[in-house]
């Protein structure tokens, strides 16, 4: 397999109820985090996905990467408000400098030092996964996914986490790989959707009228909040 020759940030993707797509991390971040640079259109098609009832598939270690990622990003965003704050004139080079220092002393300077802080940005992180996972069904790595893991490695120009992926997908006759990461485009065994498009690039309403989502998400979100998502 390789990577699929529809971008889901452009076309539509054909979905039957016998379906099922597996997850990547960087889908999950992309949708949950609004600062990301492919949210949108990670959204709309997780979102569409979820409308069509398509069997939505992920496994555990999925999901402690997410919570560990939002926890992290949620950390840097205050950090860095708090940052820009007490230094106005601090420039677009200098928070994101700044961004990147805090990224990098994540685990020595939180995870092992400030628990009450890391605790704290766990259950913000959580309490933005909770609704999402509901429509997901969740895998555990089993014994014979790690061997199946192991066997790509050695075949598939992989990294041992991508391998767990692709493998966990194998396992569950996945039709589809939902992933961002370029380079799970060498795996051989499963076919890969994705986008290249950023949110500055995405034809937001354009896809809203093509996936016809716009009426449900004015419900469910609110005229205010849906104009200032999707201007």
């Amino acid at each position: 397999m390789t990577t699929s020759t529809i971008d889901f940030g452009e076309s539509i993707v054909p979905v039957s109820g016998t379906d099922a797509f597996f997850v990547d991390t960087n889908i999950l971040v992309s949708y949950l985090y609004e600062q990301d640079g492919q949210h949108l259109p990670c959204f709309l098609f997780l979102t569409y996905l979820i409308k069509k009832e398509a069997a939505l598939c992920t496994s555990e270690t999925v999901i402690v990467e997410l919570i560990n990622t939002l926890s992290r990003l949620l950390y840097i965003d205050d950090e860095v408000t708090n940052y820009k704050n007490i230094h106005p004139d601090a420039d677009n080079t200098k928070l994101k400098k700044q961004a990147f220092l805090l990224r990098r002393s994540w685990v020595e300077q939180v995870i092992k030092k400030e628990p009450e802080k890391l605790k704290q940005y766990s259950q913000r992180a959580i309490s933005l996964v909770r609704p999402l996972i509901s429509y997901f069904v969740l895998f555990e790595c089993t014994d014979g996914v790690v061997e199946d893991a192991m066997d790509i490695m050695i075949h598939d120009p992989l990294a041992s986490a991508d391998a767990m992926i692709v493998a966990s997908a194998l396992n569950i006759q996945c039709l589809y790989l939902v992933s961002n990461d370029k380079d799970m485009g060498n795996n051989s065994k499963v076919e890969v959707l994705r986008t290249d498009k950023k949110n500055e690039s995405y034809d937001t309403r354009g896809m809203l009228e093509k996936l016809d989502l716009k009426e449900d998400l004015l419900e469910n979100l609110g005229q205010e909040v849906f104009d200032r998502k999707f201007p």
